[in-house]
Order: C-alpha cells, then structure tokens, then sequence
C-alpha cells in the first residue's frame, strides 16, 4: 500500500471517529466558547501530542500492554472520576454564576484556580486519555492498522500518523472556527446554560464509562469502524 493509500485510509477513519461525541468535543465547545478559537487550537494540540507518544510508543512495542484488562480496567475507572470531577466543576461554576466571556473577573477567577487543567494542551491530552474509548480504539483499530501497514516502517508510520491526526485536526478546527464566529453573540446566560449541558454530559460519559466497569459490560466491547470514540 503506496504512503498517499495509508494517509487518506488514516485520515477517513480518523474523521469518522472524530464526528462522534466525546470528552475532547464536548470540552472543546465549553473552551472555545470561553476563550475563542485558540483553545479549539491548543486542545487538539494536547491530543496531537498525546497521540503522538502513542504512535511511538506502539512502534516499540505498547501494544501488547493496551490489550491488558487491568490497565483497561485502571482507565476506565480513573477516567471515569475525572470526567465526574470535571462536569461537577462546570456546572458548579455555572450554577454560581462566576462564568463570563472575556471579562476581567472572569480571567481572574481562572488564574486563581491555578490548576493543571486550565492549560488546554494538557486539557486535550487528559480528556482524550480519560476516554476508555479511545485505548480500546488503539488496541483494537489501531493495532489492526499497525500489523497490516508494517509496525517498522518509519514512513509508512509517519504517513498513518499524520493521516489519523489531520483527520481530528479538520473537525475540531472547524468546529472551534463555528464556535468562534458566533461567540459575540453568545450571551452570559447562553454560556453558562452551555457550560452546564457540556458538564451533565460529562458527568453523563463518566458514569457511564464507571458502569461500564462495575457491571463487567466493558470486556463485551467489540470496536469496530461504525463505533469510535474521541
């Protein structure tokens, strides 16, 4: 298969699993709402890098360690705290009404919280990691993808890597750029109400993912191309 082959195979793929709801779309319509178009840029950046680290990583070998239960297991439930920790902070913060769009008040309260997640690239690494999803993805598609491609050629990898993650760049940019156009015309009211659909729905997925878990549901997963996850 010819290297233009494996980068539009990537990137179509790639994109089919990026137009599902997930963690990293649902907090890149919250940032970019709050902090206009940049955040849209650096999120993705997070899970470009993030991914990155993946793709080397299974050239070397991780595989095999993705297809443990336990460390399944181990995402599922710590993702599933975070997303619980982190819908809870949205709505808590919209309830309280401390939420508004480009005022002075507003970036203040962001500095005092001073915490990992306000960096967006780190945002975009960590949601997209708390996603169960998202390993099973790469242990299932992705190593499929890994094996037939040829896990040693370094061009080929390069090819699958800038596919995959030009695929995600298209839809979050554009998504970031619709946010954006209209974010003058979002009132304070609108986006708070945003921000707190956006964290229902986390705490939604977070519940889900630990159920998931509880129940033994989540060995039963079988990936396909039809059921992706960002």
């Amino acid at each position: 298969m010819g290297l233009g082959a494996v980068f539009v195979l990537s990137f179509i793929t790639a994109l089919s699993g990026a137009l599902m709801p997930g963690p990293l779309l649902t907090v890149t319509i919250a940032q970019t709402a709050k902090r206009g178009f940049s955040a849209s840029v650096l999120l993705v950046l997070g899970h470009s890098l993030l991914e990155l680290a993946l793709v080397v990583g299974l050239a070397f070998g991780l595989g095999r360690f993705l297809k443990i239960p336990p460390i399944i297991g181990t995402v599922t439930v710590l993702g599933g705290a975070m997303l619980l920790w982190m819908g809870y902070g949205m709505i808590r913060d919209a309830l309280r009404g401390v939420l508004e769009i480009g005022t002075a008040e507003a970036e203040c309260a962001l500095e005092q919280k001073k915490g990992m997640l306000q960096n967006p690239i780190i945002t975009g690494a960590a949601v997209s990691i708390s996603n169960p999803y998202w390993i099973l993805w790469w242990a299932t598609i992705g190593l499929m993808f890994f094996s037939a491609l040829g896990s040693n050629a370094v061009a080929v990898i390069g090819a699958f890597y800038l596919g995959h993650i030009s695929g995600d760049i298209l839809w979050y940019l554009a998504l970031g750029g619709a946010i954006s156009t209209g974010r003058k015309l979002i009132t304070p009211v609108v986006y708070r109400s945003v921000v707190g659909i956006c964290g229902g729905f986390l705490i939604f997925l977070g519940v889900s993912f630990l159920y998931l878990f509880a129940s033994g549901k989540l060995w039963a997963i079988k990936m396909s191309l039809h059921w992706l996850r960002r």
